[in-house]
């Protein structure tokens, strides 16, 4: 039986899948990208949910993860009260408070920037100022706390990673804002190795901000927030390469975080700076820039392949990847709140949640062909789903 994301299907450590299927995240490119390109979507809508858990003080959830039992999972950056477990299927969501999340009891903790879903179904909360990891089971109810930060690794600033991305070996690679090295988190044995990857400025603050990994090359790409140029993580031979394609980098938050879209090519949306949108080919690694209509907190690829982001003022948009060209969602909403979590969960839309105090989820429903029997597979991979919008 294929596998299904809403039937309870786990990783399960010396369980054979049924024949014919695969866990999610052993999908390789020539599995995926025949997939996608299958998807081919339809007219885009986008509705309104309210959800009061949301409001509150600002900064509260900055991360959103995809998981197998077909619920998201948001992190708390600086909120009191817990990691947030929504149900697409309902629009609802709960408080998690149990094991380590029930000890987050500040909203000026700014906790974790990130999530990953990580091999064994645990969800890995990145820190952002927070001193360790939090490691969770949402399907055994459990929460634990593990790897304290070495304060010398970040330098003159407490803000450490904003950003983290599944490798190919199964360690979550996380991505340093002022942090002066990578981690290399080991999610199995709850350790960590810091690595530089040979890329310069690693004392600089405000370098990257999230990042994306293309299923061309298996390489993590992270997004410039202030660095001069996109860091490329090749994990397999544990070297990484610095480069800005010919376009003009840096400037004060030039870039919130990068995604990819069917062809496994990486997409780079503009934030504040006035910078250049632009899309990275790493079969010829070259990229060509485009003028995408507004400020964006980044993107995030829906099931159609195409990618979708929201501005400030919470319109919908998508880049039209088939045609290189950008087009509005129908609509616009004037409520002025940032959205800066979101994802694609196994039903097909995109949920991207408020960054600040507010109760708007934007339900995004691309109208793709969701019915192939690996969709939720899909998703799921760390191509589609690397922990926040």
């Amino acid at each position: 039986m294929p596998f299904s994301a809403r039937q309870g299907f786990f990783f399960q450590g010396g369980v054979t899948p049924p024949a014919g299927d695969l866990w999610w995240y052993e999908y390789d490119r020539a599995n995926y990208e025949s997939i996608s390109n299958s998807l081919t979507g339809g007219t885009v809508t986008y509705t309104f949910l309210s959800d009061s858990k949301f409001s509150g003080n600002n900064n509260r959830y900055r991360a959103a993860v995809a998981h197998p039992n077909g619920n998201i999972y948001l992190p708390p950056r600086s909120s009191a009260s817990g990691m947030i477990e929504f149900d697409p299927s309902t629009g609802t969501s709960t408080y998690l408070t149990y094991g380590a999340l029930g000890s987050l009891t500040s909203t000026t903790g700014n906790y974790f920037h990130s999530g990953v879903l990580t091999e064994s179904g645990n969800i890995l909360c990145i820190p952002f100022k927070y001193d360790a990891f939090v490691q969770v089971d949402p399907v055994a109810g459990t929460a634990t706390e593990f790897g304290t930060i070495d304060a010398a690794l970040v330098g003159v600033s407490d803000v450490r990673f904003t950003g983290a991305v599944l490798a190919p070996n199964g360690n979550v690679i996380c991505i340093p804002q002022n942090a002066q090295v990578f981690l290399d988190v080991d999610p199995v044995t709850e350790t960590y190795t810091a690595k530089t990857y040979g890329i310069p400025g690693m004392t600089n603050t405000q370098k990257f901000f999230g990042g994306a990994r293309s299923f061309k090359d298996d390489c993590i790409y992270c997004a410039p927030l202030r660095a001069g140029g996109v860091a490329r993580i090749d994990t397999a031979n544990n070297v990484g390469s610095y480069t800005n394609y010919g376009i003009t980098m840096g400037g004060t938050n030039s870039y919130y975080g990068a995604c990819t879209d069917k062809f496994g090519n990486v997409v780079i949306l503009a934030g504040e700076s006035g910078k250049s949108d632009f899309i990275i080919n790493p079969d010829s690694n070259t990229a060509f820039t485009f003028n995408f209509p507004t400020t964006t907190y980044g993107g995030i690829q829906g099931a159609d392949g195409n990618v979708y982001t929201t501005d400030k003022n919470s319109s919908v948009y998508k880049v039209d990847i088939s045609g290189g060209n950008t087009s509005p969602g129908s609509g616009t909403i004037v409520d002025t709140v940032n959205q800066m979590a979101g994802c694609t969960a196994t039903n097909g839309n995109v949920y991207i949640f408020p960054d600040a105090s507010s109760n708007q989820i934007i339900e995004i429903r691309p109208g793709a062909d969701t019915g192939i029997s690996n969709f939720a597979n899909i998703v799921l991979t760390p191509y589609m789903n690397p922990g926040r919008i």
